[in-house]
């Protein structure tokens, strides 16, 4: 009797619940029928609003009325909500779509910020272009550094519309950052030319010093030089970095660096000394020459009733000889060559003797001199400047010999070509 009664009391609970489920499903049907009728409803009352809207942007600006147009989607004003069927314990929850009104109000403060923008944004282009055509090549690598950050600004309105997810950004035109940008670009082009130009000059510098250097040249050191410069130009032309700044109250301190080229001249100097030692180290003048006759004249003869003689003997090295008076003035020079004698007449009185001696006789080398500015001429090897102090000369012959001996008494002292020249 008793499983009987369980029995009864659970097939009356099945057929309770079979009802319920069919209930249910068939009461949820309808539930969402009438959310889909309102959901319609909605959608018609939202096109009237967006319509009437639409009749006052018509009527009331026609460039704000074509933004709309273009750009105005309904499904974009859809906010999605949920509502749910109950009965008895069961539940379900069915979504719809709702189109908000506050939608077409925020969509339309977009428009009008766009079409703003539209605005601002043709006379950026403008400027844009204008500058373009100016300074090209600077303005392209300089504008993409600055465009985001210092040129290109953005107000972001602050409204109710996050639930469409609509930002309304207006561009902002700042005319005094636009000014300093250009100023900088002037600015810009202004420094690289001058270091082009200064470049140019060191490039033209260098052509001149080689030209010259190759004038005294046979063909065959002329191919020597070149190949010593190509090899060695990394040397003699350097490059190093200036930097240089510019100042404005919108962009702020802008740092650039500028290559400029340097001329080492003593690099460059030393390969022309090098291959001068190739070409003249083996080349002499004639006893007697004076290869500084344009300073100090030729004239190595006496023609008064007092005078006296210097005579010089020469040793291993060729030497250049130059007579001092006591007021520091060269009155005779002559070459002589290793192992020649030279004789040097000249007036009565008080005389220093210079010995400029080497090897290998360069008759274009710049040499330094107090008294004389274009003087010409030098050793390429083993040079060496000595001197015998003064001595007075009255009708006398005074005999120098350049050449070690036992026994010997003459005395020289260590001296300078800036001094003997």
């Amino acid at each position: 009797m008793k499983n009987k009664l369980l029995i009864t009391l659970a097939i009356i609970l099945i057929i309770f619940l079979v009802y319920v489920r069919i209930n249910f499903n068939k009461n949820f049907v309808l539930f969402k029928n009438d959310i889909n009728k309102i959901e319609n409803l909605q959608y018609n009352n939202f096109l009237v609003e967006k319509n009437k809207e639409l009749n006052k942007l018509k009527n009331g600006n026609l460039e704000l009325y074509h933004i709309f147009l273009k750009q105005f989607k309904d499904s974009n004003s859809i906010i999605i909500k949920d509502t749910s069927y109950s009965y008895f314990y069961l539940s379900k929850i069915i979504n719809y779509n709702f189109f908000s009104s506050n939608y077409i109000e925020c969509f339309i403060s977009k428009c009008y910020v766009d079409l703003e923008n539209l605005k601002i944004n043709s006379v950026i282009n403008s400027k844009i272009n204008h500058l373009k055509s100016i300074y090209g090549e600077t303005f392209s690598i300089w504008y993409p550094k600055f465009k985001d950050e210092k040129l290109l600004k953005y107000l972001t309105y602050n409204n109710n519309c996050s639930d469409f997810k609509l930002q309304i950004n207006k561009v902002v035109y700042d005319s005094s950052a636009w000014f300093d940008f250009e100023n900088f670009l002037n600015f810009y082009d202004i420094e690289v030319n001058k270091s082009n130009t200064y470049n140019d000059n060191i490039d033209v510098l260098y052509s001149q010093n080689v030209a010259s250097a190759k004038m005294h040249l046979s063909s065959n050191y002329v191919s020597y030089l070149d190949n010593k410069l190509q090899t060695n130009l990394h040397n003699i032309i350097t490059t190093q970095d200036e930097i240089i700044s510019f100042n404005s109250v919108s962009l702020g301190i802008i740092n650039f660096s500028v290559s400029k080229k340097v001329f080492n001249t003593d690099a460059f100097q030393t390969i022309i000394d090098d291959v001068d030692k190739e070409q003249w180290s083996s080349y002499s003048l004639v006893t007697g020459s004076t290869p500084y006759a344009n300073c100090y004249g030729s004239n190595n003869s006496c023609y008064s009733n007092f005078c006296s003689r210097i005579t010089v003997s020469n040793g291993s090295n060729d030497a250049l000889v130059l007579i001092k008076n006591n007021f520091g003035y060269v009155i005779r020079h002559g070459y002589i060559r290793a192992s020649n004698t030279f004789s040097f007449d000249l007036p009565d009185g008080a005389y220093t003797v210079y010995f400029y001696t080497g090897n290998g006789w360069n008759p274009y080398k710049n040499m330094n001199s107090t008294n004389c500015i274009n003087l010409k001429g030098g050793f390429v090897y083993n040079e060496d400047v000595t001197k015998v102090n003064s001595r007075f000369l009255s009708s006398q012959e005074w005999t120098i010999e350049l050449i070690l001996q036992k026994n010997g008494n003459l005395q020289t002292q260590q001296s300078s070509k800036d001094e003997a020249l």
